[in-house]
């Protein structure tokens, strides 16, 4: 042992082969088994300690959209079975929810997505697969171009509304080579939701397409995976709390975007009504609100 306080193992030769030993034993039990998902670097490794192992089983996790606030939810992982996969690589939320949007269409619908693990990069199977290299998005709106990814916001004063088209275009390698083939394919989403380098809604820019068909509900999840993020402050409210009101204002900034001002104040009386009203209409009456600024009457209908 060291001295003084023979607190560690002196680091020689004996140590060393001490350590090789143990990691033979390891890699020698792993190989009484019938498959395993070592890393390509302990693969190799138990190579060179003269234990012959098989790659490890092919297959990746189902690839799932990242969030803003992605520590909480993400359930545990499937793996899927050998098949078309396409690996995604780690994106930021705004570009990985629109990402979402165009899985199952054309040319990717029969592909998998699947995610990225570069621990198994070495594995033969796993560097065959396409892999998607680069995405970026194409905004068309009232004849002008702008483009968005991870390197490049849209201007400050591009506003929130309506556009002609969105597209996102995918570059992908035919497999993990560098040097591979490349292709680059162009798919219409009907929405994208900019964070363009913020963290709240009044930073981001939303985004949707005239007749893309994007619902209400639709949009206001997309913004709230894109930017909600609950703040651990000690002076904040739950994370219930705080995702049950940022719910809402996605709604509403949703429903204003894809049918007007005044659907988006109905919804959010009608959201308010929910919360504070609904529980105290007794189960078998019904009741009729006339309201303005500065008045409001409430009575029984008949039965």
């Amino acid at each position: 042992m060291v001295l003084p306080a023979r607190k560690e193992v002196i680091d020689n030769a004996a140590l060393k082969a001490l350590r090789d030993a143990a990691e033979q034993i390891l890699y020698k039990a792993i190989a009484t088994r019938p498959d395993h998902r070592l890393p390509f670097t302990a693969w190799q490794r138990a190579c060179e300690l003269g234990v012959t192992l098989p790659q490890a089983r092919s297959g990746l996790a189902i690839w799932r959209p990242q969030t803003a606030d992605d520590c909480h939810g993400r359930s545990s992982r499937m793996i899927v079975p050998e098949g078309a996969m396409l690996i995604v690589p780690a994106l930021e939320p705004d570009i990985a929810q629109s990402l979402a949007l165009a899985r199952g269409k054309p040319p990717i619908e029969d592909v998998q997505l699947v995610e990225a693990e570069d621990a198994l990069q070495g594995y033969a199977w796993y560097d065959t697969l396409p892999v998607i290299r680069d995405i970026s998005l194409r905004i068309d709106r009232e004849g002008s171009v702008h483009r968005y990814d991870d390197d490049m916001c849209l201007p400050a004063d591009f506003a929130c509304g309506l556009v002609d088209r969105i597209v996102i275009e995918l570059t992908v390698c035919e497999t993990g080579r560098t040097d591979a083939p490349r292709s680059v394919h162009s798919i219409e989403i009907p929405a994208l939701v900019c964070r363009n380098g913020g963290w709240d809604t009044e930073e981001a820019i939303i985004l949707a397409t005239r007749d893309g068909g994007i619902t209400p509900d639709r949009l206001s999840r997309m913004i709230y995976a894109t930017i909600f993020c609950g703040a651990d402050d000690g002076d904040c409210d739950s994370w219930d709390t705080q995702s049950r009101s940022f719910e809402r204002e996605a709604r509403q900034h949703a429903t204003h975007i894809l049918l007007g001002e005044d659907a988006a104040t109905l919804e959010a009386i009608n959201m308010s009504a929910w919360d504070n009203l609904s529980w105290l209409i007794p189960l078998d009456r019904k009741i009729v609100i006339h309201a303005e600024r500065g008045a409001i009457t409430v009575d029984f209908l008949p039965n």
